[in-house]
């Protein structure tokens, strides 16, 4: 065990031998009771230690917290609506993001569907020049006028 070694461990664990791991333990021990060095820093942490183990943490009392929500706005009250117009108004609203949605989805979706059909038509020509249509029924002359 080293010194910067040791002083990982205390400033991981603390100065108490007890919090170490098991491994570590005797060796840091062993070098904290023969360098000088070693238990000038180990006495640094024990006073941190020291003053975090004091420490307690301060609840909040039901004075305080009736305190707090005294002095919280107090919430407006709304009246509800009323006639035809707030629901013709969410409606239109509606109606507009439905169309903003449309247009929009129109046209991130339009250039995707035009790479997606193959641009090599051949298939399809000798369909037609064979009288097939390509949507499996035969064409005459009848259907075609």
């Amino acid at each position: 065990m080293n010194r910067e070694r040791f002083q990982q461990l205390i400033q991981a664990y603390g100065a108490d031998p007890s919090r170490w791991p098991l491994a570590d333990r005797a060796q840091a021990e062993s070098l904290r009771l023969a360098d000088p060095e070693a238990r000038a820093a180990a006495e640094t942490e024990g006073a941190l230690d020291d003053a975090l183990d004091a420490w307690k943490p301060q609840f909040p009392t039901m004075d305080l917290r009736n305190r707090i929500l005294a002095a919280a706005p107090k919430p407006r009250s709304v009246a509800p609506a009323r006639g035809w117009r707030p629901l013709w108004l969410g409606g239109a609203g509606l109606a507009a993001a439905c169309a903003a949605g449309v247009v929009v989805g129109a046209a991130v979706i339009a250039p995707s569907l035009a790479n997606a059909f193959p641009v090599d038509h051949a298939e399809a020509a000798s369909s037609l020049a064979d009288g097939v249509s390509v949507f499996g029924s035969t064409l005459d002359a009848e259907s075609a006028g």
